[in-house]
């Protein structure tokens, strides 16, 4: 076996993500997945594809008691937020707010739908609503409280 030398590698701190090796990161991500995604990068590259914001509250009455913020990009509807006033939790509310967000989704051409919550988040809800657990990151928050990754594939806007 030959004895090869390895070069020194220096990792260092980059002042923040705008900085020119942060840059640099981006473009060998970008060249490689248009080499090995074409299709993909195409599609995300498309103006119509933009990342599209959909943002529903409920009202009981003239009372905000729940809201979802999310957003649509390329076939996926992402929640980012839900959420409902305690007193009105477990009459619907949430349900109703993610019904509406999947509708409007599908609209928009979506065929998915993923969200992610914390233990602590009752983490059986999205189940009830037919979503599939991906994943369980375990002590997220680093205080014992797991991240479940939910998806779910939403029905043909005629099957709904």
């Amino acid at each position: 076996m030959f004895n090869v030398d390895r070069p020194k590698i220096i990792v260092r701190t980059e002042r923040d993500a705008t900085s020119d090796a942060s840059q640099q990161t981006r473009v060998w991500l970008r060249d490689h997945n248009w080499r090995t995604n074409h299709d993909f990068m195409k599609a995300l590259s498309s103006l119509e594809r933009d990342s599209t914001p959909l943002c529903l509250a409920a009202f009981l009455e003239d009372t905000q008691v729940g809201g979802l913020i999310a957003t649509t990009h390329l076939r996926w509807l992402k929640i980012s937020i839900m959420s409902v006033h305690p007193e009105s939790q477990r009459i619907g509310i949430g349900s109703r707010l993610l019904q509406t967000a999947e509708s409007i989704a599908r609209a928009r051409g979506c065929c998915y739908a993923y969200v992610d919550a914390m233990a602590n988040q009752s983490p059986d809800f999205y189940p009830s609503c037919g979503y599939t657990t991906a994943g369980i990151i375990p002590d997220w928050d680093s205080h014992g409280h797991a991240k479940y990754i939910y998806y779910k594939k939403l029905p043909d806007p005629g099957s709904a």
